[in-house]
């Protein structure tokens, strides 16, 4: 794996580690709307970095034949 892919998993493990403690029962904002908008938009965030992730991966592979 090269270090870009490398850093971009480590980058997405960062998001996703935000998005639970968002998501967690100890965050006071997660009972109002806004908090749930808030964690959603973690959320997406966080699976758009997993996808370019993945591409970045999957077109290492190819280059790598």
């Amino acid at each position: 794996m090269d270090r870009l892919a490398a850093q971009l998993i480590a980058a997405d493990l960062g998001d996703a580690a935000v998005v639970i403690d968002t998501l967690s029962i100890r965050h006071p904002d997660l009972g109002s709307r806004k908090g749930v908008e808030d964690a959603l938009q973690r959320v997406q965030g966080a699976m758009a970095a997993l996808r370019r992730a993945e591409a970045a991966l999957r077109a290492e592979a190819v280059l790598r034949g």
